[in-house]
C-alpha cells in the first residue's frame, strides 16, 4: 500500500497566508507566493537582448550627423595648427581659414560662442 502525502495544517496565527499550509512530501511551504517555473528561466535574458538592441543600435541620420561634426572638427584642426598664436590677427586668420574649410566642404558655419561687442 502506497502511502500519500498530506498537507499539515499551519497553526493559527495572527495573519494566515491564504492556500498555506506545509507540504510534507516537498517540504516546501506552500502560500500565495508564485514562482517562476525553471524552464522559464531563460527567457527573461533573450527578450531583454531582443528588446534592448533596437534601442540602442544608431540612425542612418544620426550617422550623418557624426559623420559631418567630425568633417567639421577636422576644420577646425587645421585651421588652429595653421594659425596656432592668439593675436587679433591670427584669431581673424583662423576662422577665415576655418570658414573657408567649412565651405568648400558644404558644411554649415559654426556660431559665435558670445554676442558681438558694441565697438
Amino acid at each position: 500500500m502506497q502511502v500519500r502525502c498530506r498537507q499539515k495544517p499551519l497553526t493559527p496565527t495572527l495573519y494566515p497566508r491564504a492556500g498555506g499550509g506545509r507540504d510534507l512530501c516537498s517540504g516546501r511551504v506552500r502560500g500565495n507566493k508564485r514562482r517562476i517555473p525553471a524552464g522559464l528561466t531563460w527567457l527573461f535574458p533573450i527578450a531583454l537582448a531582443v528588446f534592448a538592441a533596437p534601442a540602442a543600435a544608431s540612425t542612418v541620420q544620426g550617422n550623418a550627423v557624426i559623420a559631418k561634426w567630425n568633417r567639421m572638427d577636422i576644420c577646425a584642426r587645421r585651421a588652429q595648427t595653421a594659425h596656432p598664436a592668439y593675436t587679433a590677427e591670427e584669431n581673424a586668420a583662423r576662422q577665415a581659414a576655418l570658414q573657408r574649410c567649412l565651405e568648400q566642404g558644404n558644411l554649415p558655419p559654426r556660431q559665435p560662442l558670445a554676442p558681438p561687442q558694441p565697438h
